[in-house]
């Protein structure tokens, strides 16, 4: 008589929750090659990240962008300077831009800083010159822009986020947006010294774990 074995049940193992996808939408070299240090990717198990660049020619970049790949976008952060705002028809375009990002998903977001993301560097610097690139010794700013050793340099002068989001965490902001609501928009401080950069991490969190 032939015997038949019994098939072996393996218990079912439960389904890992789907990671969220953010996108960090950069203006420029810098801000690429700098982003990825501002967090820390294993703070936020439940996000997968990668960054590109939209180029910085202006504002409504960012939305047309965005258009061409929203298919194959979930969250989208960006981070932008704020200086080009100065001008009339750039600030209405950024008001614009802010509005679309909050309709494209609530989760979406933009951190902008004044004059841009160079002063967020050079605050987190003890002893810092007028200049990012003068401090971290660079002949000029292109030098500074297109070394994707940056963070090293500036770390090795001493430069610190922490510091320099517990220096602009007292400031003055243009926009602001701390959870899945719409953000809170500032016309009056377009043109003061400002990062929302600072509370990026507790932003991170809230999206990680919501």
């Amino acid at each position: 008589m032939v015997s038949v074995s019994k098939s072996i049940r393996r218990p079912v193992s439960p389904k890992r929750p789907l990671r969220k996808n953010v996108c960090f939408l950069v203006e420029g070299t810098t801000e690429e090659n700098v982003v990825d240090y501002l967090y820390d990717k294993a703070d936020y198990p439940r996000i997968s990240f990668h960054k590109e660049q939209y180029g910085g020619g202006g504002y409504i970049d960012i939305k047309h962008w965005i258009d061409k790949r929203r298919d194959r976008l979930d969250i989208v952060i960006v981070v932008s300077d704020l200086d080009r705002a100065e001008k009339k028809t750039e600030k209405k375009s950024l008001i614009e831009v802010i509005h679309f990002l909050y309709k494209e998903n609530p989760k979406n977001n933009i951190f902008l800083t004044f004059p841009d993301f160079e002063q967020w560097m050079l605050k987190g610097l003890e002893n810092p010159k007028q200049t990012l690139y003068q401090s971290l010794g660079y002949g000029n700013k292109a030098a500074q822009k297109s070394d994707k050793t940056l963070v090293m340099k500036y770390e090795r002068k001493g430069g610190s986020f922490e510091l320099a989001s517990e220096y602009f965490s007292t400031k003055p902001l243009f926009y602001q947006k701390i959870d899945f609501k719409p953000g809170r928009i500032k016309e009056e401080n377009i043109d003061k010294e400002q990062s929302a950069l600072w509370y990026l991490k507790d932003y991170l969190r809230f999206l990680n774990d919501n």
